[in-house]
């Protein structure tokens, strides 16, 4: 603040205003046009001196001493000693106008020069670069103040204050267990209130909608945020230009900005909190998903490990959304689905629905596993160990068999079904 206030008596007693310079900056290039006019319209006088002239001749006030050219926008007296005095009259109309044009601009030049303090013009746009400077500083400053203390270092004192005053003693220690107590309470209702909340747990697909429209909102609270930034550093800028401001009808627009700044700031605020009730519901609604998901996996990855060791050694599945199988870990290395064999992929397929079967027959439903035609890319010794998987299952549960190649499933334990022509009466 001390920074701030500092910066913005300098500026305020700085005389090299945008407005002065301005006007400074198009008073020059009036002179620089009244002298480019003057050099178009103005006549050329040459003088050639005679040997033995004896620097009788004066041109301007100023002896020539050798062959000259001069040009003459206006006039010019040529004196030649005792012998006569000669004028040279530039007479268009332009030329005078030229003069006229150039010496107001001089004479106003001077007096801006004057007020600025400046000797010359060059030395006036440095001093406007300083103040420019020191206004970006200047808005640099109230950014950060803004962002450490919105209301100031007073009210910052003051929450201290209120803190210091707030902050209890020893003789409230009844009072802090009567509100952890409370505090106990709370946490124990919360707890039943979760616990409800789980039975009611929304489906997969409105968690994905609910996530998608928190980062909706999430990205509209950050382009108002951005807005509202833009907006701030515009109002800050208006300020440190009060004075010039005003004279170029800008204040009222300050107004507006500061306006359309309130509301910015009470959208953000609003849509921040509805983000944060969006954040915490859908955290919780994926801290339940996840819960279900693994209370419903563990009876069928138990029932799964026994045959993913009898076939492949050593091995885990994952499970991805929708329940569907994600990957396998063989010798501690972690393969995607996508990246097996037909007949590995083929293999797993039947494993975990034969795991799902064990599972629901566990429970004491009848489901029969049916299989149409399996295990097409499977090798010999891969065959042999999943016909050794299903006969030792078809002892627990039903499973039936499709398949065109009997030979290849010899070797499988279980009743073998052919299909007769059907009389009636049998």
């Amino acid at each position: 603040e001390g920074d701030i206030a500092a910066r913005s008596a300098a500026l305020n007693a700085d005389p090299a205003t945008p407005a002065r310079i301005d006007r400074l900056l198009s008073l020059d290039r009036d002179l620089a046009l009244a002298n480019a006019t003057l050099a178009a319209e103005a006549a050329g006088v040459e003088i050639a001196l005679r040997p033995g002239h004896g620097n009788r001749v004066a041109a301007g006030g100023d002896v020539v001493h050798e062959d000259t050219r001069i040009a003459v926008p206006g006039s010019l007296d040529i004196d030649i000693d005792a012998i006569a005095q000669i004028r040279v009259t530039a007479g268009g109309a332009r030329a005078r106008g030229a003069l006229d044009k150039r010496a107001a601009a001089e004479a106003d030049i001077a007096a801006l020069l004057s007020a600025l303090g400046a000797a010359t013009v060059d030395e006036a746009k440095s001093r406007a670069a300083a103040r420019a400077a020191q206004v970006d500083a200047l808005e640099q400053a109230r950014a950060r103040l803004s962002g450490l203390a919105p209301k100031g270092a007073a009210s910052i004192a003051a929450e201290i204050a209120h803190i210091d005053r707030s902050a209890p003693g020893d003789a409230d220690a009844g009072a802090l267990q009567a509100r952890a107590a409370e505090a106990d309470a709370a946490l124990a209702g919360a707890r039943e209130a979760r616990q409800k909340l789980e039975l009611d747990a929304p489906s997969g697909e409105m968690v994905r909608s609910m996530s998608s429209e928190l980062q909706r909102l999430k990205s509209d609270a950050q382009t108002r945020a951005e807005r509202r930034a833009r907006v701030h550093v515009g109002l800050e800028k208006l300020k440190s230009e009060q004075e010039g401001a005003d004279e170029d009808g800008r204040a009222g627009r300050a107004e507006l900005l500061r306006g359309e700044m309130v509301l910015a700031s009470a959208e953000v605020k609003r849509l921040e909190a509805e983000v944060a009730a969006l954040d915490l519901l859908s955290s919780t609604l994926a801290s339940i998903e996840a819960k279900q998901r693994q209370t419903f996996f563990t009876p069928v990855v138990q029932r799964l490990a026994p045959h993913l060791q009898a076939l492949f050694g050593a091995a885990t599945a994952q499970f991805g959304e929708g329940f569907t199988l994600s990957g396998l870990t063989r010798d501690g290395e972690a393969e995607s689905v996508l990246a097996l064999s037909e007949g590995t992929r083929e293999q797993l397929s039947v494993l975990v629905r034969l795991s799902f079967a064990e599972l629901i027959a566990s429970r004491g439903e009848g489901a029969p596993l049916i299989l149409d035609d399996p295990l097409v890319y499977s090798d010999d010794q891969r065959l042999e160990a999943m016909c050794r998987i299903l006969g030792e299952a078809g002892q627990r549960l039903q499973i039936l068999l499709l398949t065109c190649r009997a030979e290849a499933f010899k070797k499988l334990p279980g009743r073998r079904l052919q299909v007769m022509p059907w009389r009636p009466g049998q």
